[in-house]
């Protein structure tokens, strides 16, 4: 370059420095953005809150969680971005994998009748009927899942077949023993359980705080009790530690218990209620049943010192078996449960 004209070389030297940065690695890629959503699930949440409980809602959406995260990262194909309360917003990395999984996410199965598909189906299965309805038909109406009875008379008669055809151990919660105590009533609700052969307990958890409670299961329960035995020719033998517990033990057969306790229900809101539940110590598998008080009338009761009393007896109850509301059941025997080392 001394004369100032550019030789071969230096062109070639001065094109190469002037030209443009080589071009960078290309980064667009495609990405398929995936929704999920449960379907329904503020009437759903609002409907198993009624027939279970609040939490039961979110144990089922745990375990959707739990599902839809396994299908949708379940070899590294996509990721989940957000958790949108009842549904995911994801990203796969190929769409032929999203569908595949979508498919999955959506194959639904019955696990009483059939294990899970490992294999994707190539037809979808129809919906069954919903409850009530046959395919195609008009809705028929349901029936009712508990039965209200109603009137001392109705409510005698369901108390009697209560006794007569339940099984397992019986418990009277914070019950008022107008129903029991005098002759008409003891006939209908106490005695046909303590002829049942297959009610082998028998539990009285009474309010300590009310007077009128005590004075009857002594003045009037405790007596009829001892006359149904006598007549009977029954060997009863009472065991009474203090005068807030105590049992009678019936020798049989078949051998039966009858115990109660005193307790402070004051501050318990559970209803009124009686429950048959199945007694751990016999190996009979039986249904639990109850019947929950809904409303009481005033009768007068002449105690053994020749006074009257004004009590309450059953007017309308709620007469509940396991089959058709074990909610329920559920919770009434939980109630029982809390008092149970109290008749050991």
């Amino acid at each position: 370059m001394a004369d100032g004209r550019s030789t071969p070389d230096d062109a070639a030297f001065l094109l190469v420095a002037r030209s443009d940065p080589a071009p960078q690695a290309e980064t667009t890629a495609v990405r398929v953005v995936f929704f999920t959503d449960m379907k329904g699930s503020t009437a759903l949440k609002q409907d198993m809150a009624e027939k279970w409980d609040e939490n039961a809602y979110q144990r089922l959406r745990r375990q959707h969680d739990a599902l839809l995260t396994e299908v949708i990262t379940r070899g590294g194909p996509g990721e989940i971005i957000k958790s949108m309360g009842d549904g995911f917003l994801a990203v796969f990395h190929t769409p032929s994998t999203a569908v595949e999984r979508a498919l999955e996410t959506f194959e639904p199965y019955n696990a009483n009748i059939a294990a899970p598909m490992e294999r994707l189906a190539g037809e979808q299965i129809a919906p069954a009927p919903e409850p009530g309805r046959e395919a195609g038909g008009e809705p028929k109406p349901r029936a009712p899942q508990v039965r209200i009875i109603r009137s001392w008379e109705h409510v005698a008669r369901d108390g009697r077949e209560f006794a007569e055809r339940g099984a397992g151990m019986m418990y009277w919660f914070k019950v008022p023993l107008g129903g029991i105590a005098y002759p008409e009533g003891f006939r209908n609700f106490l005695q046909p359980a303590l002829l049942n052969p297959r009610i082998t307990k028998i539990r009285f958890v009474l309010d300590s705080t009310n007077a009128t409670v005590r004075r009857l299961w002594y003045d009037n329960v405790l007596p009829l009790i001892q006359i149904w035995a006598s007549r009977e020719s029954r060997s009863i033998k009472l065991e009474q530690q203090d005068d807030d517990c105590g049992r009678l033990l019936d020798a049989g057969p078949p051998p039966k218990a009858l115990a109660w306790i005193f307790a402070d229900l004051s501050m318990e809101f559970t209803p009124c209620f009686k429950l048959l539940v199945p007694d751990l110590d016999t190996d009979d598998a039986t249904e639990s049943e109850a019947q929950v008080f809904l409303s009481t009338a005033s009768r007068a009761v002449r105690s053994k010192d020749g006074t009257l009393s004004s009590v309450r007896i059953p007017d309308a109850i709620l007469r509940v078996r396991a089959s058709e509301d074990d909610s329920l059941l559920y919770a009434l025997n939980t109630v029982a449960n809390q008092w149970g080392s109290l008749f050991t």
